[in-house]
């Protein structure tokens, strides 16, 4: 167990709520925001105080106007080659499905694409699920109100008994607020067609706590013995490992609807039991942490068309804490299994667990250390988990590695008529056979799967002898090399790094070069800015899933408006109409 870094959650909260204020929408642009490094607690709470967006020492006013009029002119000397994805006849369609809806396309489970699905069908399965009076209860009125009356009213009491500490109470108290969205993802990789819901928790009553919550309990999970990332440390712990066995039993088996069947009592108590000793009295005590969590599960109200409802059994899927405390539930159940038959190997990545043992396991008393979860076994010489086909090799004596593809996988990668910029069409390729690679023990079953993806790249547009080159570089890299993490520098935000986003579209390929061009040369002008460097990223615009799936626009505003910074004089000279007239002039003459 590790002692909680309370300067980070603090940190990770201010970040969390500037980001809940600025975020209008799933596709807005998020600011990130960097706080002053603090060695105390006081330090952290000034910095908390400070607004949602950066303000700066120096007046930005003259070097915004210099380098929009510098670009602008520079932009008006260019021809610029328009390079459409779609025709005009194809947005047009789009865009009379954007207004009309006549069927609804919905993500499907696991990642594996887009389910066309009637809106007859859709509003079907959604109230069926809905109607599950075990664990919904529709709502006659709109409950908002009445939830953030009870969420700030149980703070309050908190605050009052010293329970939790006034900086803490700042953040966790509900401002602004929205109902959540309930919607479903279709379980095609299951031999029965089913659903999955989802209910989305962003600006919800109880995101910020969702949020704390989250913070404190990530990690002492990731501490937990049982706790598994991702199928690549599964390779880094077993790679090696000798098992000097004649006979193996492999397993895996999934927890079925872990999150409808987490008991809230239970949950909170057995949570609250584990981190006790974790938890800094200084700013919140057990009973105010415990008193949190059934907070959240009991305060998951949604709107699904034009009815309301909360879900009164178990935890809401879509809710940001949700995997945390459904990974402490589960480690704190399966304990007491793990002390008693000490499995050679128990490995579980939220409900789903891969479990070697040398003797067969009892099913029925496996389960019965869970309380009321129930799980489906699979043993067999091979099984996969993740994203892995394991098996034991009985001469090497270790673990063998292959990858496993869904029979669902419909292989729908990037094609190469997408508006993204070059790079990303180099790595897709390389990062795929770097996976397989990385995967595969045998070099033989990596020529066997690299051959399958270098065929299904072919079919998405890309260059046959460019992959097949890809391909062969990575069979000559050692394997052992590819099994680490790779630490990723963050040279966005080091020190005198000015950055700006940009909205990417092929047919202005050279738009950064000329932004950063049109930057160093009007540095002399302003001698406090010849030590910075300016950092450009690319955003893309929306693609047709957010379009049909997440209703984005499918045409950005690219007006300019005013920022939301309070007492702004930038906007009173950018956003005047004799600029925005020179601004058309520049673009069009």
């Amino acid at each position: 167990m590790v002692k909680l870094n309370n300067k980070l959650v603090i940190e990770k909260m201010k970040l969390n709520r500037s980001d809940l204020n600025n975020s209008k929408s799933k596709d807005d642009d998020t600011e990130i925001i960097k706080l002053n490094s603090c060695t105390n607690y006081d330090c952290i709470l000034n910095n908390l105080k400070l607004q949602n967006k950066p303000t700066y020492n120096f007046n930005i006013n003259k070097l915004t106007l210099d380098l929009r009029f510098k670009y602008f002119n520079e932009l008006s000397k260019m021809s610029l080659e328009i390079k459409p994805n779609l025709n005009s006849k194809e947005i047009f369609n789009i865009k009379n499905f954007i207004k009309n809806r006549p069927f609804q396309v919905i993500q499907c489970d696991k990642n594996i694409g887009l389910a066309i699905v009637s809106n007859d069908l859709t509003n079907k399965l959604s109230l069926e699920h809905l109607n599950d009076v075990t664990t919904y209860r529709e709502i006659k009125t709109n409950p908002l109100k009445e939830t953030n009356i009870i969420i700030n009213n149980t703070l309050n009491a908190l605050l009052k008994n010293q329970q939790l500490q006034r900086s803490l109470f700042n953040r966790l108290i509900v401002k602004n607020s929205k109902l959540g969205k309930f919607r479903i993802l279709c379980k095609l990789h299951k031999e029965k067609f089913g659903i999955r819901p989802i209910v989305n928790n962003i600006n919800h009553p109880t995101s910020q706590i969702c949020k704390f919550v989250d913070l404190v309990l990530q990690p002492l999970v990731q501490q937990t013995s049982t706790y598994v990332k991702d199928s690549q440390q599964i390779l880094q712990k077993y790679n090696n490992m000798r098992l000097d066995y004649e006979e193996l039993y492999l397993y895996t088996s999934d927890i079925e609807a872990l999150y409808t069947n987490i008991d809230k009592n239970k949950a909170a108590d057995l949570i609250t039991e584990e981190i006790k000793d974790n938890l800094d009295t200084n700013y919140i005590t057990p009973f105010a942490f415990n008193t949190i969590i059934r907070l959240i599960f009991e305060n998951n109200v949604f709107k699904y068309e034009n009815k309301y409802f909360i879900q009164i059994k178990g935890l809401a899927m879509g809710c940001i804490c949700g995997p945390s405390i459904a990974n402490l539930f589960v480690h704190v159940l399966e304990r007491k299994w793990l002390i008693i038959y000490k499995p050679i190997i128990y490995d579980r990545f939220i409900d789903d667990i891969f479990l070697v043992v040398n003797k067969k396991i009892d099913k029925q008393d496996f389960q019965s250390y869970f309380y009321n979860l129930k799980f489906t076994f699979v043993q067999s010489e091979m099984v996969n988990f993740l994203d892995l086909n394991i098996r034991f090799d009985p001469i090497l004596k270790k673990l063998h590695f292959s990858m496993y593809i869904k029979p669902t996988n419909t292989y729908s990668y990037l094609l190469n008529s997408s508006n993204h910029p070059n790079y990303i069409f180099r790595n897709i390729p390389k990062s795929l056979f770097i996976r397989i690679r990385r995967i595969c023990n045998s070099f033989v079953d990596y020529n066997y799967y690299s051959r399958k993806l270098i065929f299904q790249l072919i079919e998405r547009g890309y260059d046959y002898k460019k992959i097949c080159s890809i391909s062969y570089t990575i069979g000559k890299i050692d394997r052992n090399l590819l099994l680490p993490y790779k630490i990723k520098k963050d040279i966005f935000y080091e020190k005198n790094n000015l950055i700006l986003g940009l909205n990417y579209n092929n047919s202005t390929t050279n738009n950064k070069t000329l932004i950063i061009k049109t930057f160093e040369e009007i540095k002399s002008n302003f001698t406090w800015l010849r030590d910075y460097k300016l950092k450009i990223y690319n955003y893309m615009s929306n693609n047709l899933s957010s379009i049909f799936v997440h209703k984005a626009k499918i045409i950005s505003n690219n007006r300019t408006n005013r920022c939301n910074i309070e007492n702004c004089v930038s906007c009173q000279f950018i956003c005047t109409d004799s600029y925005l007239i020179l601004k058309m002039v520049l673009l069009y003459q």
